[in-house]
């Protein structure tokens, strides 16, 4: 079983295409009571990234695990893998959701994005998760 509180969830808005599309807040609102997250960054800006603070945030919430989730999250990950190296972390712990795998960047996409996002929080694979809703 996993460790409770333990998972970090970055919201990558810095690969946003469309700005109508996938609602960053609803998913902030949603995953901020789940027992498993002890912090949510929402993150908008590149250029605004500090590696100390997010170093910093890792130590104090703690995080041992990040969740990168976004349209191309595997732009963001060196900051985050920095910093979780700093922190004295396993880069390994850090897992990347991407939106645009699935064809998921509408606002109506918002629920998907929100399960893709659970099936990463609770270590599922998307597509065994979506095998085994359709059997059902």
């Amino acid at each position: 079983m996993e460790n409770s509180g333990t998972k970090g969830i970055i919201l990558d808005k810095t690969g946003e295409i469309n700005k109508s599309g996938v609602n960053y807040e609803v998913l902030f609102q949603n995953f901020r009571n789940y027992s498993q997250v002890s912090k949510i960054w929402i993150l908008e800006r590149t250029d605004k990234l500090s590696v100390s603070k997010i170093t910093s945030d890792i130590i104090n919430t703690p995080v041992s695990q990040l969740i990168i989730a976004g349209n191309t999250p595997g732009f963001v990950r060196g900051y985050f893998e920095h910093a979780m190296k700093t922190a004295g972390l396993t880069t390994d712990d850090i897992k990347l959701v991407s939106f645009q795998e699935f064809a998921l960047i509408r606002q109506e996409d918002t629920s998907m994005v929100q399960a893709l996002i659970e099936c990463a929080i609770k270590g599922v694979s998307f597509e065994m998760a979506a095998s085994q809703e359709i059997t059902k």
